[in-house]
């Protein structure tokens, strides 16, 4: 197992092992609980942007092998430490595919918005799934207004999955306005879109519109 070489620093040195290659060789012989020793000793050698890039390069080590707890961990004993985004991007999304009984993606969340850092896209949509599927209606709306006002702009998928939160409650209303906003904003539906909003008018009473849709799916 390697670190990438973007996340080595080269100047940090232990012996004649870079850091975090030595933390790397220390997890495959003796676990990640050794592993973590290592990294602390780096921290009370007080090597600052050394420290951080190491840090950078141990949450891609506990990311790749999903040590989830411990990735969110190691971000917490920086409480001001300027970690890349993708560095929370890639938790959240790890996070989001497991039965998270911790609440780690929350706790991931809380981290990015207390240091102020931006989620990208798929992040925004990660969440916005994540939230979706678990019935947790009221974050999702949060969420998406949160992605609205200070966010990235959304894409086919956020609306697809704001669509499929308001018709999966019936609210075909609502789904029938976020279609509208998405055509306004100048999103381009795809196929998950017209689906979706075909059993949205059908729903509704409106085969015309639903036919339409189709046709226009279908390209004829």
């Amino acid at each position: 197992m390697v670190v990438a070489e973007s996340s080595v620093s080269k100047n940090v040195f232990i012996g004649k092992t870079p850091f975090p290659l030595r933390i790397d060789a220390v997890f495959e012989d003796e676990g990640i609980q050794s592993a973590q020793k290592e990294f602390d000793s780096l921290v009370q050698r007080g090597l600052g942007k050394s420290g951080l890039s190491c840090a950078v390069g141990t949450m891609s080590l506990l990311l790749t092998t999903d040590h989830l707890k411990e990735a969110v961990n190691l971000i917490e004993q920086f409480p001001g430490a300027d970690l890349p985004a993708h560095v929370y991007n890639t938790l959240i999304a790890k996070t989001s595919r497991r039965n998270d009984l911790e609440g780690l993606m929350e706790k991931a969340l809380q981290l990015m918005r207390s240091r102020r850092v931006k989620s990208d896209v798929a992040s925004y949509n990660t969440l916005l799934s994540s939230f979706h599927l678990r019935r947790e209606y009221e974050k999702v709306e949060q969420l998406w207004d949160q992605m609205i006002q200070h966010g990235p702009e959304p894409t086919p998928a956020s609306y697809n999955v704001m669509i499929n939160h308001y018709l999966e409650r019936g609210l075909l209303v609502e789904s029938r306005e976020m279609f509208t906003e998405m055509q306004d904003r100048g999103v381009t539906p795809d196929r998950y879109t017209f689906t979706a909003m075909i059993k949205a008018f059908g729903r509704d009473n409106e085969p015309e519109r639903a036919v339409a849709l189709l046709r226009a799916m279908s390209g004829s």
